[in-house]
């Protein structure tokens, strides 16, 4: 029940003790001369009490509203020690890892570099219509044979005009993935160029595997490239792993990561 619930009932109650019985009373005793004063006295008496009911449970309301909650009460030393605990305990969550990896992805363009990333973050397709622009960075994190690892993924745009680009980005990877499209035999004819703009910023003790990847895997109708094919030219140019996915379903996706990942562990121990 509110207060103006409250107060509407005790007017009505003011009004049943102290307004109905005196009128009564003046017009059994025939006083109607009186009659109109004493009507008068009691509406006056009536409203200052009515006020006063309203005053007092505003009043209360707000200072019940103000009220803080003893339970709630805490000294000024306690709230330090409080801070200082939940500071130390988020501290304490953040997560370590057990190694931080820089990895490239490059490619000819419409590949679908633009799809491989939100695939694996996400698991959703995303059609590769527009072409990066320099480069797209994202970062994941996952567990290689018990070993937390972060992946810092560099997605570099693949049109010429870019490619000057790539040794900036080069510099401090730890591993990359080549793209190819399997329906487009020149996107993987490309494959020394991609490798010598790599190769050129990588120092003989620096550790970088490369995996080449064929993306469209669902597309075998119009497949140009075999997969016994793009082994061979993998094993030709001494890259480290082969791999064909489909971006669209998801197939293969987090397996090439994965296998990229584990390469990089294994050459850093």
């Amino acid at each position: 029940m509110d207060d103006r619930t409250k107060s509407r009932i005790i007017i009505i109650i003011l009004i049943v003790l102290y307004v109905i019985p005196p009128c009564i009373w003046l017009e059994y005793k025939g006083i109607n001369s009186a009659l109109l004063t004493g009507i008068i006295v009691t509406i006056i008496a009536y409203s200052g009490i009515y006020i006063c009911v309203v005053s007092y449970l505003t009043l209360r309301k707000r200072l019940i509203f103000f009220q803080a909650p003893r339970k709630s009460f805490i000294r000024l030393e306690d709230l330090a020690e409080l801070n200082y605990y939940k500071r130390f305990k988020a501290r304490s969550q953040i997560s370590t890892y057990d190694a931080t990896f820089k990895i490239v992805i490059f490619g000819d363009p419409k590949v679908g570099k633009k799809s491989l990333t939100p695939r694996y973050l996400t698991n959703l397709f995303v059609s590769d219509q527009t072409m990066a622009i320099g480069v797209d960075f994202e970062v994941k994190s996952l567990t290689v044979d018990g070993q937390k690892v972060k992946l810092q993924i560099w997605d570099f745009g693949g049109e010429e005009r870019f490619r000057f680009l790539l040794p900036t980005y080069v510099r401090g990877a730890r591993g990359g993935l080549f793209l190819y499209d399997i329906t487009n035999y020149s996107s993987i004819a490309h494959i020394d160029d991609w490798l010598s703009v790599i190769r050129k910023e990588i120092r003989a003790e620096d550790i970088f595997p490369i995996i080449v990847v064929g993306n469209k895997a669902d597309l075998v109708e119009n497949r140009e490239i075999s997969s016994a094919d793009g082994i061979k030219i993998a094993k030709s140019r001494g890259v480290n792993g082969f791999i064909e996915c489909s971006f669209k379903t998801g197939e293969n996706v987090e397996k090439a990561f994965e296998a990229l990942t584990r390469l990089m562990l294994d050459k850093a121990r």
